[in-house]
């Protein structure tokens, strides 16, 4: 039996949710979330509530129907117990929303001993301190001077600006993706949710030293990340999540030149070159890099393939022209696109290629017993 711990925690109310979530290491939504999904509902909208929201416990029916179906009982342990009242949930602070009676509130009160048994949940999490740590993300994202839990919801990768806002609490996160976004841009540092405590310990003036804690107690380096998932950028999430690596390794890196001939000398120096080139220019060219890489493995395709014909004919000095951002060549172009693919196809990425994603056709004659021509096509 655990002392600060209640016997049963009411699912329907955020402090004792926050605590069911953070035991599992799952999103826990913050107290604006929660009074929003109150009012608005518990799916979709700009807050990914469906992130926070487990659709077992927050679907309609249970605010319809007076019992709960064994299903969902047997699914927590078969100590699940619902209070009905018409549908309403108390706020984050435990008041009533706007025009709604206490007596309107429904609970759901799980047993959570029984809970962690059939569970088999970890034996070495401190459970009564992640209790506690709720209150202290509760006074984090609360207090009179936080201007964290403000509801900004970031813009999508694709577009490069950031909206200014009067209101102090947005601005103040748009300040903070702009010294993110620096970081990955510089490459600084080799733990960004260090960098990110150091950048709320700027901005928003709470001490890095207490977000270190909460991630030590809840053993749980991302919980704020997934908390305000939708205050980042989409590609600023995956840099502190660490897979930043991948969206900055060039595209020609990831060809393996063990796949092509020994022989191919001229082929592997053609890729150094294009890759010392490609580190040369800052992520700013970001026109100029695709389509030099784009070019760059036209060529590469070309060559492979007329060196590999020419094994047994004289070597004719030729003239290779500077790159230009061209289509391929027009002659015999079924030939160039076949060749195109398959390179794309060794570098595991064909996205510079649209035409290679798509289906393709290529169509051959072929004499059939009795000397007439028969049309066959193959689709890849």
């Amino acid at each position: 039996m655990m002392n600060n711990i209640p016997e049963e925690i009411d699912l329907y109310d955020w402090y004792d949710y926050s605590f069911f979530r953070a035991v599992l290491k799952l999103p826990i939504p913050s107290p604006r979330v929660w009074d929003n999904a109150g009012t608005f509902g518990f799916t979709s909208g700009l807050y990914l509530k469906d992130s926070f929201f487990l659709k077992d416990l927050f679907e309609p029916s249970l605010y319809t129907k007076e019992k709960l179906t064994n299903y969902i009982k047997e699914k927590y342990g078969n100590k699940l117990r619902l209070k009905k009242g018409k549908g309403k949930l108390m706020k984050a602070d435990k008041s009533n929303h706007k025009f709604v009676k206490t007596r309107d509130n429904n609970h759901l009160y799980l047993n959570f001993e029984n809970f962690k048994k059939i569970k088999n949940l970890e034996n070495n999490l401190e459970y009564e301190k992640i209790y506690e740590a709720i209150k202290e993300i509760y006074s984090l994202t609360t207090s009179n001077n936080s201007l964290i839990d403000a509801g900004y919801y970031a813009p999508e990768d694709h577009l490069n600006h950031y909206f200014v806002f009067a209101d102090k609490k947005e601005q103040t996160w748009v300040n903070l993706n702009l010294d993110l976004e620096s970081a990955i841009e510089s490459n600084s540092g080799d733990n960004p949710i260090e960098l990110l405590y150091e950048s709320i310990y700027k901005f928003f003036d709470y001490p890095s030293k207490k977000l270190w804690k909460l991630n030590e107690i809840l053993k749980n380096d991302f919980w704020f990340v997934d908390m305000f998932r939708y205050s980042f950028k989409p590609k600023t999430v995956r840099w502190l999540k660490g897979n930043q690596k991948e969206k900055k390794e060039p595209i020609i890196k990831r060809i393996k030149t063990s796949d092509l001939s020994p022989n191919d000398e001229k082929v592997r120096e053609s890729i150094k070159k294009t890759a010392n080139f490609v580190k040369k220019y800052p992520k700013k060219n970001k026109v100029i890099i695709p389509g030099i890489v784009l070019v760059g493995l036209v060529y590469l395709i070309i060559g492979i393939f007329s060196q590999n014909n020419s094994n047994n004919k004289p070597q004719i000095p030729t003239y290779n022209p500077p790159p230009r951002n061209d289509p391929p060549p027009k002659k015999d172009p079924l030939q160039s696109l076949d060749q195109i693919c398959k390179m794309c196809k060794i570098t595991g990425d064909c996205s510079a290629f649209s035409f290679c994603t798509k289906s393709q056709e290529k169509c051959t004659y072929k004499q059939k017993w009795d000397g007439t021509l028969t049309r066959v096509c193959e689709r890849y």
